[in-house]
């Protein structure tokens, strides 16, 4: 998933997880190509 350059302030992001298995999941946030923070996303059936 990309977005592309941003403003500053809050943002929201709704993915469809029907094309994923249940599970947990990392995704990392970026900014200036600098990865800044990873978080865990658990899917349920």
């Amino acid at each position: 998933m990309k977005y592309g350059i941003l403003e500053a302030g809050t943002h929201t992001v709704t993915l469809s997880s029907s094309g994923f298995a249940p599970g947990i999941y990392f995704y990392t946030l970026i900014k200036d190509n600098f990865p800044t923070e990873t978080r865990k996303m658990i899917i349920l059936e």
